[in-house]
């Protein structure tokens, strides 16, 4: 699995995203960085390889049927 721009990656995400609690829509994604917007609007910054946030990967569709 590889995380590409407009992934959703759910919830907080172990704090990576400092204290965002929402969900997060990657826009960019750097060799060791990406930036993502939550649902809230606010963007967020991650320092390190996005390979490890890829846990976090979700389906839309996924969040629906919750």
């Amino acid at each position: 699995m590889t995380l590409r721009v407009g992934d959703l990656l759910y919830g907080f995400c172990r704090g990576e995203f400092g204290h965002s609690y929402w969900n997060k829509r990657v826009e960019a994604i750097g060799s060791d960085w990406i930036v993502a917007r939550d649902t809230c609007g606010g963007v967020v910054f991650y320092e390190g390889p996005p390979e490890d946030l890829e846990q976090y990967k979700t389906k839309e569709e996924d969040l629906e049927e919750a």
